[in-house]
């Protein structure tokens, strides 16, 4: 099963907000920038769909809260199983 992790990083003297994005085995470690017009649920499913994509992995995604990781979500694959209140993307 591949996964996604989405963690908020907080702004520094030199960067502002941004998520750091990580795959499943290492096949993806990457910085997206935080865009402030939009929550962070969508900017954490933006920065997840964009490393899906990129890893060439599709199918229906749920992202949930990481216990014990503040501002991180993890993302699964979890084809067949939709739910349409959870947070979720499709590719």
């Amino acid at each position: 099963m591949q996964t996604i992790m989405t963690k908020t990083l907080a702004p520094t003297n030199t960067k502002g907000t941004r998520i750091r994005v990580k795959t499943s085995g290492g096949g993806l470690n990457a910085i997206v920038p935080y865009d402030h017009e939009f929550g962070a649920d969508e900017n954490h499913r933006f920065a997840a769909c964009q490393a899906a994509e990129k890893m060439g992995w599709h199918g229906e995604w749920r992202g949930g809260d990481i216990p014990g990781i503040r501002a991180a979500t993890l993302w699964v694959c979890v084809d067949g199983m939709f739910n349409p209140r959870s947070n979720s993307f499709h590719i």
